[in-house]
C-alpha cells in the first residue's frame, strides 16, 4: 500500500487501524485472533476490532457498544500490524509521523525489540503471571544456566 497520505484517509484512529489493518493483509477476525492469542488479559474478537475501526467517526458517536482498548494491547497492536504505534495512536497531533517503524527490529512504542518468537512471547506471559519473588527466582536459575554453557 502506498505510504503517503491521501487527505482524510488518516484523520480518524479508525480509519489509520483499517489502513494499517489492511496492509497486514488481516481480516478484522484475524486481527482479533491475533490479540487473543498475545493474552494480554481481556477478551479480543472481532466485534470490538469493528468498534476500534470506527472510532473517530459518526458511527462511534451514534451510541454503538463495545469497548475500549486496554493500554496493555496499543503495543500488541502496533507489533502484530508491524506499523509506528506512535503514528497510529498520534498522527492526528503529529501529522508528521510516519506510518512504518523507524527500524524494523524496533517497537516504535516502547523502542525494544518485539519478541523474537512464539516461545519468547509465552515467556514474557509467563512472567507477567508471577511475583516479583518468583521472577527472582528464575532469573537465578537462568544466570546459573547462562555461565554453565558459558564454561
Amino acid at each position: 500500500m502506498e505510504l503517503q497520505n491521501i487527505g482524510s484517509q488518516w484523520a480518524t484512529f479508525g480509519s489509520r487501524l483499517v489502513w494499517s489493518r489492511n496492509r497486514a493483509g488481516l481480516s478484522q477476525q484475524q486481527l482479533a485472533d491475533k490479540l487473543a492469542g498475545r493474552n494480554v488479559g481481556y477478551p479480543v474478537s472481532r466485534k470490538n476490532v469493528a468498534f476500534w475501526e470506527r472510532i473517530g467517526t459518526k458511527e462511534e458517536r451514534d451510541g454503538q457498544t463495545s469497548r475500549f482498548m486496554h493500554p496493555d494491547e496499543y503495543p500488541e497492536i502496533s507489533e502484530i500490524l508491524g506499523i509506528n504505534g506512535l503514528w497510529l495512536f498520534l498522527y492526528d497531533r503529529e501529522p508528521d509521523l510516519d506510518p512504518l517503524p523507524p527500524a524494523e527490529a524496533v517497537s516504535a512504542l516502547y523502542g525494544h525489540p518485539p519478541p523474537r518468537s512464539e516461545s519468547e512471547l509465552e515467556l514474557y506471559q509467563l512472567l507477567r503471571m508471577l511475583s516479583n519473588n518468583q521472577v527472582e527466582s528464575i532469573v537465578s536459575i537462568i544466570k546459573t544456566f547462562t555461565s554453565c554453557n558459558k564454561k
